[in-house]
């Protein structure tokens, strides 16, 4: 059940995001929360590269830097979601420039899955 403070918290991670992906400029202020991630992201790359073609995916998060163009590129079906529309937004755009058809994106909150 969502409290009033549960969805004045996702009000300001939507907004968070929308404006993260809105605007096209490096330096931006949050960029020192993701900084420390080093590690456990090159450990995700390794675990991306090892997807067999074919496979599917879920995504949670998605964006111009997110795991899902590299498993797109090797045929992976990938849905991915994120509470951001902006983001979703893009990304279908950019999948849809690049040919992807194995690739859905979907508005959702993680924390509460529709499906």
């Amino acid at each position: 059940m969502s409290t009033s403070a549960d969805n004045e918290r996702l009000a300001r991670e939507e907004s968070f995001h929308d404006d993260r992906f809105g605007e096209e400029h490096e330096g931006r202020a949050a960029d020192k929360f993701y900084a420390i991630t080093g590690r456990s992201v090159a450990a995700y790359d390794d675990k991306l590269d090892s997807s067999e073609v074919g496979s599917k995916c879920l995504e949670l998060g998605c964006g111009p830097d997110a795991g899902a163009w590299a498993l797109l590129a090797r045929g992976v079906e990938v849905t991915a979601i994120d509470i951001s529309q902006v983001a979703i937004d893009r990304s279908a755009e950019r999948a849809a420039s690049l040919g992807y058809e194995h690739a859905t994106f979907v508005k959702m909150n993680a924390e509460d899955m529709e499906r």
